[in-house]
């Protein structure tokens, strides 16, 4: 490394502004752990070219080698931006996004232990998590602290929804729309439990704002066209399908709306229609089971030759 410093150095005594030459300057520096000379070299890079994701990346490296990983966020974000596939860049910038939320989280509990911005770190990490029960309890216990906070009431909900308690998830997100009267989310969540414990009424105009104001929730569409088909309004509910259908929606929505058309057309009495409309049904669902037998079929082999390995390190 020493003599590649040296050489990078005498070259850029010639030609200063040579491409790269900072670059590998700066990585060169920084494997020697002199950070100060690796920044600048790297600052130098940027400067010249300031669309360089790997001179970015080197930038944010230097700031979290030096404990900073709130001055590595910014050129690691802009390395993502550059080269969003680059994987190297990708760890690192999470790592940095990590270190500084840890620290801001350790900060808040520092600060006040049972703050209910603390309860609803520990709820979104519970959730992540899929420990639900703890996420309630601590939602619960953030929403004593702060009841009229918005956010909290519709975190309570989904992890409500995740565990299938849709009474108390109804309530929730009921709850989180007296705060918040515009949060779409909320306003869906509750429409698509209203519609599937069979109050479509009470769901059509959660869903038809929600779907006003924001056309690409493709699942609103679905729901809306259920309620609109469950209160008699046939014709729309068929457009609302339709819809779904044209905005080439996952297999698993696609599938279930072209279900839906097949009750429909067999309640309008339109045999043609629901027999083409099963047929697709029919296709969507071989396609999906077909898919999933595959997927199985792999994990077995996966899970066979992993075993078999196993087998023959402990034999050695």
């Amino acid at each position: 490394m020493e003599d590649a410093i040296r050489d990078l150095r005498a070259a850029l005594k010639i030609r200063p502004g040579m491409r790269g030459a900072n670059l590998f300057l700066g990585i060169a520096c920084y494997k020697l752990n002199n950070l100060a000379q690796a920044r600048e070299a790297l600052r130098l890079e940027v400067k010249s070219n300031p669309n360089d994701p790997k001179a970015l990346m080197w930038q944010g490296l230097v700031e979290l080698a030096d404990g900073k990983p709130e001055a590595a966020i910014g050129p690691l974000d802009r390395a993502a931006q550059l080269d969003p596939k680059d994987i190297d860049i990708l760890y690192h910038r999470g790592r940095a996004h990590l270190l500084v939320s840890k620290d801001s989280y350790e900060q808040m509990y520092a600060i006040d232990p049972d703050s209910w911005r603390v309860h609803q770190v520990l709820a979104q990490a519970y959730t992540e998590s899929d420990r639900l029960m703890d996420a309630i309890a601590e939602y619960k216990r953030a929403i004593e602290l702060a009841p009229s906070e918005p956010s909290l009431h519709e975190g309570l909900g989904d992890a409500y929804r995740n565990s299938t308690k849709l009474d108390q998830a109804e309530q929730a997100y009921a709850d989180e729309l007296k705060l918040d009267p515009q949060n779409l989310m909320a306003m869906f969540y509750l429409g698509e439990i209203r519609v599937e414990r069979g109050n479509p009424g009470d769901a059509r105009s959660l869903l038809e704002t929600v779907v006003r104001e924001n056309p690409s929730l493709i699942e609103a569409r679905y729901f809306l066209g259920r309620s609109l088909a469950e209160t008699g309004q046939s014709k729309d509910a068929e457009a609302q399908f339709k819809a779904v259908i044209e905005a080439h929606p996952d297999g698993q929505v696609e599938q279930r709306t072209y279900y839906q058309l097949v009750r429909l057309y067999r309640a309008l009495n339109r045999p043609e229609d629901a027999n083409a409309a099963l047929k697709e049904f029919t296709r969507l669902k071989q396609e999906s089971d077909a898919r999933q037998a595959s997927s199985l079929e792999e994990r077995k082999k996966a899970f066979a030759k992993r075993q078999a390995e196993q087998s023959d390190a402990d034999q050695q």
